[in-house]
C-alpha cells in the first residue's frame, strides 16, 4: 500500500455503491462518505462498533467497507480501543479495530489484515480489556482468526506472533474450536496444523470435556484432523473418554477401532449396555497397544442380575492384563455380586492380573467371599491396588480377612511394585523403608501396620537386602 500525507490508499475496499436499505441504517453511517476530520471518523467508529450496530453491519459489504476506509484514512485509529457490548456479561469490552473486523466471517480478507499489520504490528497479539483492566482472551486475534475459518488469515496472524506473545491463558479459548458440531464451523487440516505448531501445549491441556483429541473425536472432526492431533500429542496424553458408546456413529466406531485405538495410551469406557461391552471387547481384540484402560459399568435399570455380557467381557479384560481401573455401579443382589467377584478374582482371571490399580464397587464390597477373593488376588501379586482405591462395607471390617486386605493394600501403597522392579537396588529399598518409618501422616491403619509394612517390603525383596550383609 502507498501512503500520502499520512493517509493510506483505501483502494483495498471499494465503497461506491449506495448504502443498503437495511433495518438499523443510521444517518451517521450514510454521512460517513463525507467525513473529512479525525474527530468525525472517530465518532463514526464509536457509534458503529457497539453491539446493536456492529452485529449486523460487520457482515454488510457497504458498512464494513466504510469502516475500513475510515481506518486507513486515519491509521492512528487502529491503535484506539472501542467499546463493544458483551451481552453475556452486560458490560463493555474494549477492542482494537483489528479484533472488531475479525468478528466478521464474510467481509474480512487477508489484504486488510496485512495492511493493518503494516500500520500497527502490535495489534496481532492484543487481548480485549474490560474497564476494570480485566483481560478477555476470547478476543485474542489468533482465536478470532480461527473463527473466520480463513486459513490464509490464520497463517498470517500466527506467523507474526513471537515467543513473547505466547500466553497460556489463551488455551481454553481454543478448546471451543474443537467442540463445534456443525461441519462448516470445523477447523480445516491446515488451520489445525498452524494452531498446534504455534501452541503445541494445547494437545496436553485437560479441559472440562477432555483433551482436544477427545473433543474433536466426539464432534465428528474428519480423520485427517484427528490424525494431525494424534501426531502432535505425546503418547502419554493420547486419551479418549467414551461416555455414551451407543451414541457413536458408524464413522466414529470405524475411526476408533482402526485408526485411534492403535495409537492411544488411555481409553475410558462408560456403559450400561451389553452391546457396547461387546463392542469394547471386539475393539480391544484388534488393538493391543493401549496401556491404560478404565471401565465404568452401570447396571441397566433395576435389574439385580449381572449382565451376561459383562461376565463375558470382564474375564477377557483381566486375563489379558488390559484393565487398570474398574468402577461398578450396580443394583445387583449379593448372590449376583459374588458372580461378578468370581469373574474378577478367579485364579484364571483376577489373580493373573497385575495391572488393576483402581477398583470401585458401588455399593461397596459387602460379601465376605468377595473380600476373600480380592485378598487372594493381592496375595498372588497384584502390586498396584492401593488402600484408597478399594471400598469395603463397614460390616466386613471385623474379619481377619479385612485386616489382611488392609495390610496388602498399604504394602502396595508404600512401594511393593517398586521393589519388585528389575532396576530396583538397595538404595531404592532403603528409601521406601525410610518413607514408612517416618511418614508424618500417621493414619490409624498405618500405625497398626507400620512394622508389618517394614517387614513386608523386606520380604518382597530378599536379594536386595541380603546383598548388603
Amino acid at each position: 500500500m502507498t501512503k500520502s500525507n499520512g493517509s493510506v490508499n483505501s483502494s483495498l475496499w471499494s465503497c461506491t455503491s449506495a448504502p443498503p436499505k437495511a433495518v438499523g441504517a443510521t444517518t451517521c453511517s450514510t454521512s460517513a462518505m463525507t467525513m473529512t476530520t479525525l474527530d468525525e471518523c472517530a465518532a463514526f467508529l464509536s457509534e458503529t462498533f457497539p453491539l446493536a450496530q456492529w452485529e449486523w453491519k460487520k457482515e454488510s459489504e457497504f458498512y464494513f467497507g466504510r469502516v475500513v476506509d475510515v481506518l486507513f484514512r486515519f491509521p492512528c485509529l487502529l491503535r484506539e480501543q472501542f467499546a463493544y457490548r458483551v451481552t453475556t456479561r452486560s458490560m463493555d469490552v474494549y477492542l482494537l479495530p483489528l479484533q472488531l473486523l475479525l468478528l466478521s466471517r464474510t467481509q474480512i480478507s487477508l489484504p486488510i489484515v496485512r495492511e493493518i499489520h503494516a500500520l500497527f504490528p502490535g495489534s496481532m497479539a492484543k487481548m480485549g480489556r474490560y474497564y476494570a483492566e480485566e483481560l478477555d482472551y476470547s478476543y485474542y486475534p489468533l482465536y478470532l482468526a480461527c473463527a473466520t475459518r480463513n486459513d490464509t488469515i490464520i497463517q498470517f496472524i500466527a506467523s507474526h506472533l513471537t515467543e513473547q506473545d505466547y500466553d497460556p491463558r489463551c488455551l481454553p479459548m481454543f478448546r471451543r474450536l474443537f467442540q463445534e458440531s456443525n461441519t462448516q464451523d470445523k477447523l480445516s487440516l491446515k488451520a489445525t496444523q498452524i494452531l498446534l505448531t504455534k501452541y503445541p501445549d494445547l494437545v496436553t491441556v485437560e479441559f472440562s470435556g477432555g483433551k482436544i483429541l477427545d473433543l474433536a473425536f466426539h464432534t465428528d472432526y474428519p480423520l485427517n484432523v484427528l490424525q494431525c492431533i494424534l501426531d502432535k500429542t505425546p503418547h502419554q496424553h493420547r486419551a479418549i473418554h467414551i461416555r455414551a458408546p451407543s451414541a457413536l456413529s458408524t464413522d466414529q466406531v470405524h475411526n476408533l477401532k482402526h485408526h485411534l485405538l492403535p495409537c492411544l495410551h488411555t481409553l475410558k469406557w462408560e456403559t450400561n449396555s451389553s452391546n457396547t461391552l461387546l463392542l469394547l471387547q471386539d475393539s480391544l481384540q484388534e488393538n493391543t497397544s493401549i496401556q491404560h484402560l478404565e471401565l465404568v459399568f452401570r447396571s441397566n435399570g433395576n435389574s439385580s442380575r449381572p449382565d451376561p455380557s459383562f461376565l463375558t467381557v470382564l474375564p477377557f479384560l483381566l486375563q489379558a492384563d488390559r484393565l487398570q481401573s474398574l468402577r461398578l455401579e450396580t443394583n445387583m443382589a449379593p448372590s449376583a455380586s459374588v458372580k461378578v467377584a468370581e469373574s474378577l478374582f478367579a485364579s484364571r482371571g483376577g489373580a493373573a492380573n497385575h495391572t488393576l490399580q483402581r477398583l470401585h464397587f458401588l455399593p461397596p464390597i459387602s460379601e465376605l467371599s468377595t473380600l476373600k477373593s480380592l485378598l487372594e488376588t493381592l496375595e498372588h501379586g497384584n502390586t498396584l491396588l492401593g488402600l484408597q482405591e478399594v471400598s469395603v462395607d463397614q460390616s466386613l471390617r471385623k474379619y481377619a480377612a479385612h485386616k489382611k486386605l488392609e495390610y496388602y493394600l498399604l504394602l502396595n501403597q508404600y512401594g511393593r511394585a517398586t521393589v519388585r522392579r528389575d532396576d530396583a537396588d538397595a538404595n531404592t529399598l532403603m528409601q521406601l523403608l525410610d518413607t514408612v518409618q517416618n511418614d508424618t501422616t500417621c493414619s490409624t491403619t498405618l500405625k497398626k501396620n507400620r512394622y508389618k509394612l517394614l517387614y513386608g517390603l523386606l520380604r518382597e525383596s530378599p536379594t536386595l537386602w541380603c546383598a548388603q550383609l
